[in-house]
């Protein structure tokens, strides 16, 4: 808020936005590749007494996914949040109605509003 009280401009905006959830995912991808590396461990060594070999390409590339995810995610919310003509086209997009009055009616009315069949 402070940067578009001074002037940025909305690309300015986005950037900072972008590099706030590029460093977010980030830092969770770097705990989950720690936490689930160490869980593996524990499980296939410790309890399983299997051999346990840490394969770091894997471990990369769910890294790397989950912080294209975030920035995406991100950067979605946000568009959808400032800007209004952004928001129908994702709306349009998706299928439902609106995000501004709570639940569209397919998610009011569970899987069978959702999948198209009568309700009851």
């Amino acid at each position: 808020m402070i940067l578009k009280t001074l002037g940025a401009t909305r690309l300015r905006l986005l950037t900072a936005y972008a590099i706030e959830y590029l460093l977010i995912g980030t830092a969770t991808a770097i705990f989950g590749v720690i936490g689930g590396s160490l869980a593996a461990w524990l499980i296939v060594a410790q309890l399983m007494h299997l051999s346990f070999t840490w394969l770091p390409a894997p471990a990369l590339a769910a890294a790397l996914a989950a912080v294209a995810v975030t920035v995406t995610l991100g950067l979605t919310g946000t568009l959808c949040g400032s800007w209004p003509e952004t928001r129908a086209n994702i709306e349009k997009f998706i299928g439902f109605a609106t995000f501004r009055h709570g639940l569209s009616a397919p998610a009011r009315h569970g899987i069978s509003g959702i999948m198209g069949l009568p309700d009851g």
